[in-house]
């Protein structure tokens, strides 16, 4: 997976079993949860504290601020850099009429009712998965058809959440 910060290619990290690799050097990379958005770095002797700022999930994009600077960070995983050289990555999602949870977890919110008119990356609902609340953002404009969840459930992965009008 590529890790782009604020646009700019950083490093490429893989994982293989309990191994951590950065640019192809083994890392002893740790973290811990502090609360829902703040998160504690460990890699060897040093750690800093960062906090997440905003997380989407479908983009696999996410804001980040550590010691006082924000940072947009960007993971592309193999396939998705094959579908944009291929000209599909950016269309996928106008045509996408369902939304899928990407995580197990628990519905914190629903912004959105049958029959509402939405605009790409408004947001639809909260999911609540590993002590983190993920906004899940509408992938297209279009009129909300049908949602498949309730306030307060939890779900599993790939529970279908709001389905979209074609």
């Amino acid at each position: 997976m590529n890790a782009n910060v604020n646009g700019k290619r950083i490093f490429e990290v893989t994982k293989n079993n309990d191994t951590l690799s950065v640019d192809g050097v083994k890392t002893n990379l740790s973290w811990e949860f502090l609360s829902n958005n703040r998160i504690l770095l460990r890699e060897g002797n040093h750690q800093f504290e960062t906090e997440l700022i905003s997380l989407d999930i479908a983009q696999k994009q996410a804001e980040v601020s550590i010691r006082g600077n924000v940072y947009t960070v960007d993971l592309k995983e193999d396939f998705d850099a094959l579908l944009e050289k291929l000209g599909m990555g950016a269309g996928v999602s106008a045509v996408q009429s369902k939304v899928k949870a990407p995580m197990p977890g628990l519905v914190l919110e629903i912004f959105v009712k049958e029959g509402q008119e939405v605009t790409k990356d408004e947001p639809l609902l909260i999911l609540e998965a590993m002590k983190m609340e993920n906004v899940i953002k509408a992938p297209r404009d279009g009129q909300i058809k049908s949602i498949g969840v309730i306030k307060g459930n939890a779900i599993e992965k790939n529970t279908l959440l709001v389905e979209f009008l074609n």
